[in-house]
Parts: structure tokens; C-alpha cells; sequence
């Protein structure tokens, strides 16, 4: 067995028409482990460099090439069910191989070339005909081959805290796992998914910690609470996420805010929101920043996802109304912000709507001014996103039209009688009180 750990460098094992044997699956499993991207010199603090990846390009063609002229020969359809010998070493070998084939599975990789894209996509096809499953992802979640926990001993050797940015093609195939596991997977190999994408979010630069946010949020959100609880009885996630609202850049902003959301719903139930919470603690912060915030950007990237927030938080924003109807009033005024601050302005009514009167004022006036804007013989011509900005306007009307009525006929009476705003009275607003 031995002896097969003991490689030229310049000629790769390869497989001919051996007959079926442990060593002949551990020359499979061989290759496979030999052809994955090597430890890179550069990590992933910096640009990844083509003398990073050229040796093992070619290395991964050749290997694949031969891998998939194995399973040519000796791979069926529904093999696993009808096979009598070798089936453990085969499972073993068929895992190192899906670990090389994940590592090419898209094309756009450095590392990957349109031929080893090919190769892994077929040889994919022909480990999961062999598992009677219809593709990658319902292999990976399959429960009765359980082959995750073995692709696991082979990546997460390189998905360590301290090693994992030189191993860029084992991140890349943990984020597709991830990504394609079927929910219930996810919850039953939490203890393999969850500790690499707090590792990854737990880095300085933006990039690395958009991919575990986008890995974390993934997580969180397929699992049950119950799941959560168990392998997170405290807010240990929830406190690696919190100090990222005072550093928002505008590609964190909403895989931040999601992430926790996702994080929150959790941890609180409704009722546990009727106190003061973590929820409380991310809004104080979070208004301060989008009061403040001048870049364009990041105040398009805060009121984009400001949403999603308040209807997590949901009725418990009350207890914020004078602070986001402030932030209502600054953001309608851009045009680039409108459609989304209206939009959150309606989460923000549907949530709160049993004190929505006492709102009433501000908001209409906020809702009045920006039509009126919009309404100028311009408008159409030169503001872009026009009619979803009026469409984010209007729902935000029918909504105060059901939830006040009465204050809402009256301001249409009234602006019907004015001549500066008759045409938007008209227009946007209709007196049922004859209903």
C-alpha cells in the first residue's frame, strides 16, 4: 500500500485493465489527491498568480482524463446497489474523486481549463449513475450514502483557520457544497459546514468575509432553530457579526444584515422581540450610520436591504419610528434611493400599522413630496426607474388608504381644492367615503 505514496513527480500513477482490487482503488484515490490544486505560494490576500496554477492545470487534465476512462470501464448504472466487493475502498475512491471533480466543476477557475471542466462533468454523470442519483446535488444530500462526511476528510485538512486562503480550489468546493446541499442536509452535517464559513468570515479583507457571510446565511437559513441551538447555545455568532455595522462597505451591507436577520430569527421569537433585544441594538447603530453616510454607494446599498430588517424586526421597529421615519425623509429625496426607501416604508406601515395614525403626518408629507417631484413635466424623461419608483409611491398610498381612511380622505379633499396639488389629488388619491 505503501508504495503507491511513493510517486515521480513526472509520472502520475496510471490505471489500466488491473482487476478490481484494494490496491487499485487506492491507485483511484491516488491520483485524485495528486491532480487537486497543490498548497499555492501566494494566499488569497492577494491576486492569485498563473505560475500559481499552470503545473497543476495540466496535472488535473491528465488526471482526469485517465480517472474518466476508468469509470468508463468500470462504473455502471446503479453499480452500488449490486455490488458485492470492494464496496467500502470504492466508496473511499469515488469521494477523493468527486473532491478533484468539485475543484473543476466551473470553467471560470483559474485552475480549470474547458477540458478538465468537461472531463469532471462527465465523470460527475457516471459516480451518480452509479449511486442511482440524478445529479450532484442529490449525491452530496443523499442520506443513505452519506458521502459528505467522507469528501469532508479530504478538504478539511485545507480548510483550516491557519492554512485555508493557500487552498483556493478547496474553498471554492466547500462554497459550491454549501450552496447545493439540500436543506436537510445541511442540518444533519452542521458540525462539517458550519466551523469553515466562521473561519472564512473571520478575516480582515471584504471579499473573504462576503464568501462566509454568503455561506453562514445559506446555513443559518436552511437549519431549524432547535438545530441552531445546538450547535450555538450562545450568541457567539451573533457577537463575530455585530461590530460589521460599523464597518459597512457596499458590498457587505445586505449579506451583513441578512446574515444577521437570519442569525436573530433564530435565536428570538416573537414575543422575545416585545423586549429589548439584539434587534434594538443593530437598529440604534445602523440609523446612525445611514444618517450619517454620504457616499452614494453605501447609502444606496443601506436603503436597499433596510427592508429586510424591519420585517425581521418586525413590530418591534415601533419603538424606532421617529429615527426611521427621519431616515425615510433623507433617502426619498434622491432618486436612486426612492424605489427602496418607499419600499421599506411600506414594510415599515404594515408592521406598525396599528399606530400608523399617529405616524400619519410625517409620512404623508414625505409621500406628497416626492410625488410632486416626480409629477413635474420632467420627470418621466429624465429620471430613470420612473414607474417603479411611482409603483413604490402608490402602494405605500393604498396602504395608508386601508390602515387611516379617514385621514386619508381628508387629505384628498384637500388637495383637491389646492391648485398646486389638484392634478396629484386626481390622480393618486380617491375619497371613499361614499363607500
Amino acid at each position: 500500500m505503501n508504495n503507491y505514496y511513493k510517486m515521480n513527480e513526472e509520472q502520475p500513477p496510471t490505471i489500466g485493465g488491473e482487476e478490481e482490487s484494494v490496491e487499485l482503488y487506492e491507485k483511484l484515490s491516488l491520483i485524485s489527491r495528486e491532480a487537486c490544486l497543490n498548497r499555492i505560494q501566494t494566499s488569497l490576500d492577494t491576486s492569485l498568480k498563473e505560475s500559481d496554477v499552470a503545473e497543476s492545470r495540466q496535472k488535473a487534465e491528465t488526471s482526469l482524463s485517465t480517472l474518466l476512462t476508468f469509470c468508463e470501464n468500470h462504473f455502471i448504472p446503479n453499480g452500488f446497489n449490486s455490488a458485492r466487493k470492494f464496496k467500502k475502498e470504492k466508496q473511499q475512491a469515488l469521494c477523493s474523486v468527486m473532491v478533484l471533480c468539485l475543484e473543476h466543476i466551473n470553467e471560470d477557475n483559474k485552475w480549470s481549463s474547458n477540458e478538465s471542466f468537461k472531463s469532471s462533468s462527465t465523470i460527475i454523470d457516471f459516480i451518480c449513475k452509479y449511486y442511482s442519483c440524478e445529479n450532484a446535488k442529490d449525491l452530496i444530500s443523499n442520506e443513505q450514502h452519506q458521502l459528505l462526511p467522507i469528501i469532508f476528510t479530504f478538504l478539511r485538512p485545507k480548510l483550516l483557520k491557519d492554512n485555508w486562503k493557500f487552498f483556493p480550489a478547496a474553498v471554492t468546493s466547500y462554497v459550491w457544497i454549501v450552496n447545493n446541499l439540500e436543506k436537510l442536509a445541511i442540518g444533519r452535517n452542521l458540525y462539517l459546514l458550519m466551523p469553515t464559513a466562521l473561519i472564512i468570515l473571520d478575516d480582515y479583507l471584504a471579499s473573504n468575509r462576503l464568501v462566509g457571510l454568503k455561506c453562514l446565511d445559506r446555513i443559518v437559513r436552511s437549519i431549524s432553530k432547535s438545530e441552531f441551538d445546538s450547535y450555538c447555545s450562545d450568541d457567539s455568532i451573533y457577537r463575530m457579526l455585530h461590530p460589521m455595522i460599523y464597518n459597512f462597505e457596499s458590498s457587505t451591507v445586505e449579506p451583513v444584515i441578512s446574515c444577521i436577520c437570519a442569525v436573530l430569527e433564530k435565536r428570538l421569537d416573537n414575543v422575545a422581540k416585545m423586549k429589548w433585544t439584539q434587534y434594538d441594538d443593530i437598529m440604534g447603530a445602523w440609523l446612525s450610520a445611514m444618517a450619517m453616510e454620504q457616499k452614494l454607494d453605501l447609502r444606496a446599498a443601506h436603503i436597499q436591504c433596510f427592508s429586510i430588517f424591519l420585517t425581521s424586526m418586525g413590530c418591534a421597529c415601533v419603538r424606532w419610528s421617529e429615527r426611521i421615519i427621519n431616515v425615510f425623509e433623507e433617502y426619498s429625496v434622491y432618486h436612486k434611493e426612492q424605489e427602496h426607501c418607499f419600499k421599506a416604508m411600506h414594510v415599515f406601515m404594515r408592521e406598525t400599522w396599528k399606530r400608523t395614525h399617529k405616524h400619519f403626518p410625517q409620512l404623508i408629507v414625505i409621500l406628497l413630496k416626492a410625488l410632486h417631484d416626480l409629477n413635474d413635466e420632467n420627470s418621466c424623461a429624465n429620471n430613470e426607474n420612473y414607474e417603479n419608483r411611482i409603483s413604490s409611491i402608490v402602494q405605500c398610498l393604498n396602504l395608508l388608504r386601508k390602515v387611516t381612511p379617514d385621514q386619508m380622505n381628508k387629505i384628498a379633499s384637500d388637495l383637491r381644492a389646492d391648485s398646486r396639488f389638484s392634478e396629484i389629488g386626481k390622480k393618486y388619491f380617491t375619497d371613499t367615503t361614499s363607500n
